[in-house]
């Protein structure tokens, strides 16, 4: 197996937007999580929301509005990601670029 080249990250969480505010949380200790606040969850348990997903998506993207491409979304546009793809898109052709993204 060939050793994969990752030429750039950035992350989203509940911790906040971007490899920035992840590293400024993981220093001071906090978490992510917080009491469940589904309207329809009657169980006493925590979540790990993330904020900032209020905006719906516009443009040519509008009809996949969901809370699911919101974050992919936002996490597309941060930590200058969206330059990097274009700058290795232009480099070795886009059907050489990967995205990968997980949840828990």
């Amino acid at each position: 197996m060939q050793p994969l080249g990752i030429s750039a990250f950035t992350v989203t969480s509940a911790l906040g937007h971007g490899c920035a505010a992840h590293l400024e949380a993981l220093l001071a200790g906090r978490s992510g999580l917080r009491p469940c606040a589904f309207e329809d969850c009657d169980l006493a348990t925590w979540t790990g929301t993330v904020d900032g997903l209020e905006v719906p998506l516009s443009g040519r993207l509008a009809e996949w509005d969901c809370r699911n491409n919101r974050l992919a979304e936002v996490g597309l546009s941060q930590d200058g990601l969206t330059d990097a793809v274009a700058r290795v898109r232009k480099r070795y052709g886009a059907e050489r670029i990967a995205v990968c993204m997980a949840t828990s």
